[in-house]
């Protein structure tokens, strides 16, 4: 019985497998001749990219695959195009994986299902985005700081006896290794989006707060390390734009002052003939609290409504089923204290807060969907847990019935 239920799961991911394929097949097919949503010369900035850093107003890790990239095509476009693609492809393998080792076959399945059904990750596949490979780095991360006990590295020599079972969560067997790899994971996802090394620091840092009862100074160190190892890798981006451009965050200035002057285009009624373009950096400071600091928080606070009520519903177009499942997920979470996708959802929202109130084309249109890519795959693994809460209402209804009858 066991074995053929091992060919059945084994046959179900081979024909997941093939149908993520198939909608990326699908995807190129029907969007590879609509024009690039972020048009912000990547291919450019990889051809005149000297070294690994020299890539402002972009973050360089993507910029370097685009390069690398390159030269296996004849047309630029079409290499940009590629590389999102497989980076899309091994988003949904991470995905899949985290989930089989954390929730179970079937919750993983589901989990798995949602992310290929979801239109904006197939329309998003082949745009070149840098928020592409951003999501993929971004799980290696949720999948490296929520991994199960059972998979945590092997004990040094002497410590045998220490290795946690599943009921002592994440803690006791971790050691140097983890805070390695998750500094490391940390940093590759920094060095795609800026915004990554403020998303993984505040879960680094929450991580270290909850782990210090149990671990105490220990947990202290190892949050410190995997923090200090991040900023590390993304130092030389910082130093280079203060170098080269007067401002170590001088790329989101640039994002600053653009944002800005959409706002001002909204506000016109978007009669962009009567609006100044956009003007020098802005700095970060400058442009939360532009109108003072009662409109920048609340400005915030709206930023975080909308992201809930407005912008997630469209989210998951293609996969409406999963809203059903969704609340029984945070129902899962709550229950079994896996609140680490759960946060890491809420993180990823807070770095575009504030730009989610503008409205970029139109009247009531909002920003482009793709500035909440990172929310897709979470959102899928939260359906999972749903199933995984269903799963366990089930066995628990059902082992009265199966006692009884021994009985």
């Amino acid at each position: 019985m066991g074995t053929r239920k091992t060919l059945v799961e084994k046959f179900l991911w081979v024909i997941l497998t093939l149908l993520m394929a198939l909608t990326l097949e699908k995807a190129w097919n029907l969007y590879a001749q609509v024009p690039l949503t972020d048009p912000a010369g990547y291919t450019e900035l990889a051809q005149r990219s000297r070294i690994f850093f020299d890539t402002t107003p972009r973050e360089p890790l993507h910029i370097f695959l685009v390069k690398l990239a390159l030269p296996f095509s004849q047309r630029p476009e079409t290499a940009l195009r590629v590389l999102t693609v497989i980076f899309t492809f091994i988003s949904f393998g991470i995905l899949c994986l985290w989930a089989r080792f954390t929730m179970g076959f079937w919750p993983a399945f589901l989990t798995g299902l949602g992310f290929t059904s979801c239109s904006l990750i197939a329309y998003y596949s082949v745009q070149g985005f840098n928020m592409v490979s951003y999501v993929s780095f971004l799980l290696l991360f949720l999948a490296i700081w929520d991994r199960p006990p059972h998979l945590n590295p092997l004990p040094r020599r002497g410590e045998e006896n220490n290795i946690p079972s599943p009921h002592e969560g994440e803690g006791q067997g971790e050691g140097k290794s983890r805070m390695w790899l998750l500094g490391i994971a940390a940093g590759l996802t920094s060095l795609c989006r800026l915004e990554g090394l403020l998303v993984t620091g505040l879960c680094l840092i929450v991580d270290g707060l909850v782990r210090f009862r149990r671990d105490g100074e220990r947990a202290i160190r190892q949050t410190a390390g995997a923090v200090l190892i991040a900023f590390l890798m993304v130092s030389p981006y910082l130093i280079q734009q203060k170098i080269t451009h007067g401002s170590f965050l001088y790329s989101h200035h640039v994002h600053a002052a653009f944002w800005a002057h959409r706002e001002l285009i909204a506000e016109s009624g978007f009669r962009i003939q009567n609006v100044p373009p956009a003007g020098r950096p802005m700095g970060l400071v400058q442009f939360f609290l532009e109108k003072g600091t009662t409109h920048g928080v609340m400005r915030f606070l709206k930023g975080l409504r909308l992201a809930v009520v407005w912008y997630t519903p469209r989210l998951l177009q293609g996969a409406p089923w999963q809203w059903l499942l969704i609340p029984l997920g945070l129902l899962f979470a709550a229950r079994h204290r896996r609140w680490k996708p759960v946060f890491l959802w809420g993180a990823t929202i807070l770095p575009v807060a504030f730009i989610l109130p503008v409205d970029a084309i139109g009247p009531r249109s909002g920003v482009e969907l793709r500035f909440l890519l990172p929310s897709i795959p979470i959102l899928c693994a939260l359906s999972g847990m749903g199933a995984a809460w269903l799963l366990e209402k089930a066995r628990a209804e059902r082992a009265p019935t199966d006692s009884s009858k021994q009985l």
